[in-house]
């Protein structure tokens, strides 16, 4: 597509969705955290959110140069219990169920299109399962001290990572080890065959994943998007970089 060479990459996000009670008459809504909006701002993209249909999925990645899969607000499933008669009770609205439907749809497109993605917390769980990675659901229900990363708020650092050697992570970070805010009760605790894994905690969960074959196909159970460290920064820009280059191919 042609665009002219002052227009900023374009990142779409995804967004959650929220019944408003107090709407007349009630209904849902987007929304998205403006802290993300606010970093990939700062960091030259312009964001643009992505509402959940599967279908314009295509059209969605034609318009933009890179995609954020965006923290969940909600525990997002094991894939096959999208298909399950029991669905968790948190699926069990619709609206739910459909963005995480379209989460794994989108991911799926990202990957096989080779767009720059970062996916963040509920992203990076939704990015793991599609490579055929395992998550637990409860971390604190599977080990008494997993429970600790579940410590909020976003805006302060709860614990220490080791950033792997020879990872795309690594090189964007610069650092061995780095700390991170932590507000997930699920966690990762096993990729699929074609993910690496790029960030550990000390406790043994899993916290970063890539694709080595991608361009820029990240995905970290941090909230990045905070700004707290210079490794925060570090993958925000890197994400907007990805997409900057992959905006000066299509042109």
């Amino acid at each position: 597509m042609m665009r002219g060479i002052d227009v900023l990459p374009r990142i779409g996000v995804t967004a959650g969705i929220e019944l408003r009670d107090n709407a007349v008459p009630p209904r849902h809504a987007y929304l998205s955290d403006s802290q993300i909006h606010r970093a990939l701002a700062e960091a030259g993209a312009a964001p643009v959110i992505l509402p959940h249909y599967i279908d314009a999925i295509d059209t969605f990645l034609d318009i933009v140069d890179g995609v954020l899969i965006a923290g969940g607000g909600y525990q997002f499933p094991e894939p096959l219990s999208l298909i399950s008669a029991e669905e968790p009770r948190e699926l069990a609205e619709g609206a739910f169920r459909t963005r995480a439907l379209f989460e794994l749809a989108l991911a799926r497109a990202c990957l096989d299109r080779d767009v720059p993605t970062l996916g963040i917390c509920g992203g990076f769980q939704v990015m793991n399962s599609i490579l055929g990675g395992r998550l637990v659901v409860n971390l604190a229900a599977e080990r008494a001290a997993w429970g600790a990363h579940l410590a909020p708020p976003a805006s302060c650092l709860a614990h220490d990572l080791e950033i792997l050697p020879n990872t795309m992570l690594r090189a964007l970070v610069k650092d061995a080890r780095i700390v991170v805010n932590s507000l997930h009760q699920q966690g990762v605790v096993e990729t699929g065959p074609e993910a690496v894994t790029a960030a550990i905690s000390d406790d043994g969960l899993i916290e970063a994943v890539e694709v080595r074959r991608h361009s820029f196909f990240l995905g970290v159970q941090w909230h990045p998007e905070f700004l707290l460290t210079a490794a925060d920064h570090s993958l925000i820009q890197g994400l907007v970089a990805a997409s900057a280059t992959q905006q000066s191919r299509s042109r």
